[in-house]
Formats: C-alpha cells, sequence, structure tokens
C-alpha cells in the first residue's frame, strides 16, 4: 500500500463514513474496554450493530453477553498484548489471535426460528474481526464481507491470517514511504487527519473505501490533469 493511496482512501473516508458509534463506544469504555464487564459487553453489542453486524437481534443480548463473557474468560489470554502494534507480531502471537478469532466466530449472537425448528446465528467472521479490533487497535485488523469478497478471502481462520499477513505487508510500504517522505510512521495518523484512528484501522479505512464502496484511486496522469486545471 502507498503512502498516496492510503492518503486519498482517508481523506474520502472523512467524509464517507461515520465514526461517531465507535469514538462514543471508546469513551463509554474509558478507552480500556474490559469484556469480563457486563456494560462493557453492552455497549461493544450496541457497536456491533451500529456497524452493520445485523445478526445480533436485541432479544438475545443477554444471552450474546455470555458468549462473550465466556469466550474472554478462555481467550483473552491468546490477544497481543494491548502495546504491540501488528507489524511488532511474532508468528506465534498470530497464531493464537487466530485462534481467538475461530472460536469467537463460533459463538452464538442470537436464535432464528425457520418453521418449527429454532438455528442458532453465529457472531460470525465479520463480527469476530470487529470485536478483536476493537480489543486489539493497535494489532488486529477488522474488515467486511465485500472485503473479503473481492480478496478472495473466505472468513475461515486461514483467511484471517492472511489479511493480518497482508495488513503487515501493507504497514511495512508505507513505513518506507513515510521514511521517503520525512513523515513520522507513528504519526500519520495525525498527518492524515485521523488522529483517532491506530494504523491498522487506518489500513482499514483503506479497503472499506477501496472495496466495500469500490472508490477507485486517482492515476498520476489524473493528479497531472488535475494540477493543470487547478491554476486555470
Amino acid at each position: 500500500m502507498k503512502l498516496f493511496d492510503l492518503a486519498f482512501a482517508c481523506y474520502i473516508y472523512r467524509y464517507k463514513a461515520d465514526d461517531k458509534s465507535y469514538l462514543g463506544f471508546l469513551k463509554g469504555t474509558d478507552y480500556k474496554p474490559d469484556l469480563s464487564r457486563q456494560d462493557h459487553r453492552f455497549l461493544l453489542i450496541e457497536w456491533l450493530r451500529n456497524w452493520g453486524c445485523r445478526q445480533f437481534a436485541k432479544e438475545y443480548d443477554a444471552l450474546v453477553s455470555e458468549e462473550i463473557k465466556d469466550w474472554y474468560k478462555n481467550f483473552k489470554s491468546f490477544l497481543p498484548k494491548s502495546t504491540k502494534n501488528l507489524i511488532e507480531l511474532s508468528p506465534n502471537e498470530i497464531d493464537d489471535a487466530c485462534i481467538a478469532y475461530e472460536n469467537l466466530k463460533e459463538r452464538t449472537a442470537s436464535k432464528r426460528k425457520i418453521g418449527k425448528r429454532i438455528s442458532k446465528v453465529r457472531i460470525g467472521a465479520t463480527g469476530a474481526a470487529k470485536a478483536l479490533f476493537i480489543l486489539r487497535p493497535d494489532s488486529l485488523i477488522l474488515w467486511d464481507s465485500p472485503i473479503r469478497e473481492n480478496l478472495k478471502l473466505d472468513g475461515e481462520s486461514e483467511s484471517y491470517k492472511k489479511y493480518l499477513y497482508r495488513a503487515i505487508s501493507d504497514l511495512q510500504e508505507l513505513e518506507k514511504d513515510c521514511r521517503k517522505a520525512h513523515i513520522s510512521f507513528s504519526g500519520l495518523p495525525k498527518e492524515l487527519g485521523r488522529p483517532n484512528s491506530s494504523l491498522v484501522k487506518m489500513v482499514d479505512e483503506y479497503y472499506w473505501i477501496t472495496e466495500t464502496n469500490g472508490f477507485v484511486i486517482p492515476t498520476s496522469s489524473d493528479l497531472a490533469d488535475w494540477s493543470k486545471w487547478k491554476s486555470l
């Protein structure tokens, strides 16, 4: 991922997306989400609904809260340390995160009645990745169905791992561009007008703009023409 491509995507994201519910969750948990707390779990469920996860039917909030509580108790230790960035993770840390992801996505989000049969609705790939991101915004990336489909990923833990490594490659390329541009890599969110976004979230913003919403990054030729027109 080139620095210009990210800058363009993040510029569009500022006007296309609404991060109010995300920032509200952070403030509601004092920027330290703890899913052993019921109030934090309910804030998480509400945020997931606000960010497009329709599998969380309100009448099952108590059920999914207990599912998340049990998952957090058993898999919190599988998550990277909160002080680590994605590009700092070891292969073993990534493998552990994928184990936590796999278990969470299979947990119950709600139930659906089809005829006389009641079936389980899973938290699923999108819900699990978003929950992991909210817990580790510097190291675990979120995704949605259009991103997975366009990148030929199926949502299983092996695909999640591939996406993490793809994001690592993106961040490494961005770091190189920042050095060339004499820009602080860690200060890139502020530099690009995204002070409340982590580097990992900015990578997601790029994919949300380009894959989910289909925006095409301008070419060098486009920029040259626009620059000429600027002076007219």
